[in-house]
């Protein structure tokens, strides 16, 4: 490899780091938003969804 060829691979490579490290904190404070706000992050969709809410307890009838 030429000392050109190396340069040219570090500078791509240090650009797609900064790149990365860009989306992730940008990423980070989306998550944060969305918990600071009571919200729930799901991954797999990007979204910030509602906390879901305790079940609630009905009584059965057949017990009573």
């Amino acid at each position: 490899m030429t000392t050109r060829t190396r340069w040219i691979t570090a500078a791509v490579a240090g650009i797609a780091l900064a790149m990365l490290a860009s989306w992730q904190f940008s990423r980070g404070r989306l998550v944060q938003r969305c918990v600071a706000s009571g919200g729930v992050w799901d991954g797999s969709r990007s979204q910030c969804l509602p906390l879901p809410g305790a079940p609630i307890l009905q009584r059965d009838i057949r017990r009573s």
